[in-house]
């Protein structure tokens, strides 16, 4: 579904301006990263509103997001299956009952896997080059030790939920 609007709009665009635009794979390949972070984002929220948990929601999107960037991590082969995953995710952070324990716990687990696996699978989809992967592993850690002093359930659960995502099959 969603790579299939992707190629749609990509090859639009290239009957528009065959010359100056890229492939339509290129173009396809964006614009699946694209809708599915725009339907992730937008759904999480729409739903989140609906139950009430609008803020930790979006506190669980954004602590996802950002670690997932330094850190890499699982991908579907299907854009449909991450963005359905990812939503659901996203929305059942609330719905773990979570002690100061648990949050500690959590975190520790966080900070043991992205140590032994990131970054994990970003070699097909960053331009980062290899020697500044540890730099990306240090910022990781960095960003999730001091989640500890913060003590946030949204935050340390999709800290732990992204960590999981870098452990390879």
């Amino acid at each position: 579904m969603i790579e299939t609007l992707a190629f749609r709009i990509a090859k639009s665009i290239k009957d528009i301006d065959p010359e100056n635009t890229n492939s339509i794979e290129v173009m396809k390949f964006s614009l699946i990263i694209l809708i599915n972070n725009l339907l992730v984002i937008s759904i999480s929220i729409i739903f989140s509103m609906l139950f009430g948990y609008t803020i930790t929601a979006i506190i669980g999107l954004l602590a996802f997001a950002i670690l997932r960037l330094l850190t890499g991590g699982y991908h579907f082969k299907s854009a449909l299956a991450c963005t359905v995953t990812s939503i659901t995710l996203i929305l059942c952070i609330p719905l773990f009952p979570v002690s100061k324990m648990i949050i500690s716990l959590l975190t520790i687990l966080s900070l043991i896997l992205i140590y032994f696996f990131a970054p994990s699978n970003i070699e097909d989809s960053s331009r980062i080059p290899k020697k500044y992967y540890p730099h990306l592993k240090l910022a990781a850690l960095t960003l999730v030790g001091i989640s500890v002093f913060i003590q946030s359930i949204p935050i340390s659960i999709a800290f732990f939920i992204q960590s999981l995502t870098l452990i390879r099959r």
